[in-house]
């Protein structure tokens, strides 16, 4: 027999009993359309060799919404995190019948899959890095909530923003045997740090100077 799908609620117009002419072993029954509801549930009945079908409701879940551990909602970017700490997202679908399953995608590989449903209507799943390294730096983490193959997944998706320690330091000039009593000029350098880094200039555990410009001293 045929399958055929209804993301609808079906109400039958006319008379409950009726006597209808057969045309290649179906009969097409009038029916209004309503909006559906969890609870629905229905019975088809197909004048096709005396065959009665169970007609199940399928039900997507709302879009999920991602809370920090506060319980604060949080949309597009999240962060900025420190590199090094950690992360910790909670991804909530509601409705949706069958109850849906909640995954975590980091891009488009699957990172978490312990979804749980705490009480009827709603499906959670807590994602936690504990380490966060420089590649998550605007990386896209996807929260997907699904109940079913039929109906296409509902994502909601936010970036990762963070600050980034600096990758490298280095001193420049002034690498030869110095001599008393002339001036020197050398340059502390760094890379790779988000935001830009600080840079603090110190001599026999004395500050000098708290700037990224070159530094003159005799």
């Amino acid at each position: 027999m045929p399958q055929q799908h209804f993301q609808r609620k079906l109400t039958m117009s006319g008379p409950i009993h009726a006597v209808l002419g057969v045309k290649g072993g179906r009969v097409f029954l009038p029916c209004d359309v309503t909006p559906l509801h969890t609870n629905d549930r229905h019975v088809l009945a197909r004048l096709y060799t005396d065959h009665v079908a169970n007609l199940t409701v399928i039900i997507p879940p709302s879009p999920p919404e991602i809370l920090l551990s506060s319980g604060q909602p949080v949309y597009g970017v999240v962060g900025p995190y420190d590199e090094g700490s950690q992360l910790r997202l909670i991804c909530e679908a509601t409705d949706g019948e069958p109850p849906p399953e909640v995954v975590w995608r980091l891009g488009s590989h699957v990172v978490d899959s312990s979804w749980e449903w705490p009480r009827p209507g709603l499906a959670t799943n807590t994602l936690t890095i504990p380490e966060l390294q420089r590649e998550h730096l605007h990386a896209s983490l996807v929260c997907e909530a699904h109940n079913t193959n039929l109906t296409i997944p509902v994502t909601t998706i936010v970036t990762i923003e963070m600050n980034l320690k600096p990758a490298k330091v280095a001193i420049l000039g002034a690498r030869e045997p110095l001599s008393a009593g002339r001036d020197y000029e050398v340059a502390c350098q760094s890379s790779d740090g988000r935001p830009p880094a600080l840079l603090t200039w110190y001599l026999d555990g004395k500050l000098i100077a708290g700037t990224a410009q070159p530094v003159s001293f005799t």
